[in-house]
């Protein structure tokens, strides 16, 4: 690993994070969401929005004082797409397109990685508790960071670790 390096990992989507490793103890971020209202059919709707500039609220302090690395997760249009409704994936193309250009609007320069890829070379288990084991083992001091509050698994937060673990090594 390159000395002094930071290497962030990005799971986007609503059950996305980012991760930062190499600044002492790894960090988990959920990936940021804000209400916004909005008026259907003469009524107020609160709705979730996705918020770019809390992404870059939450890298900022990692850009100027040393090299820092952003693996960001490509995403494919076959699996989850497939997966979605049309308006989910019209979203999620949406926000994945403001991530991008939120990124690249502060000059951050970031590794798009499809998740075949990574997940291959960090030899990933295929369901979500091998995300969670694997990262538990990686990560052991931030263990109860991959659960929710009733228990449930956050493997979005490991997901996001195993992508800056996979940006770690192949900048090392």
């Amino acid at each position: 690993m390159t000395e002094g390096a930071v290497h962030i990992g990005i799971d986007p989507g609503k059950k996305g994070a980012i991760a930062i490793l190499g600044d002492g103890i790894p960090k988990v971020f959920d990936m940021p969401y804000k209400t916004e209202y909005v008026i259907i059919k003469k009524r107020k709707v609160a709705e979730l929005v996705f918020d770019a500039s809390a992404v870059i609220d939450i890298l900022l302090p990692y850009c100027f004082h040393r090299s820092m690395h952003i693996t960001l997760e490509k995403i494919q249009h076959q699996g989850k797409a497939e997966k979605m409704g049309t308006r989910a994936l019209d979203t999620f193309l949406k926000e994945y397109g403001e991530l991008k250009g939120a990124l690249k609007s502060h000059n951050l320069p970031f590794l798009e990685v499809a998740p075949i890829t990574w997940e291959n070379f960090i030899d990933k288990p295929e369901e979500k508790a091998g995300s969670i084991k694997l990262a538990q083992w990686l990560y052991p001091e931030i263990k109860q960071l991959l659960y929710g509050p009733r228990g449930g698994i956050k493997d979005g937060r490991a997901d996001a670790l195993l992508i800056a673990y996979y940006g770690q090594i192949r900048h090392s």
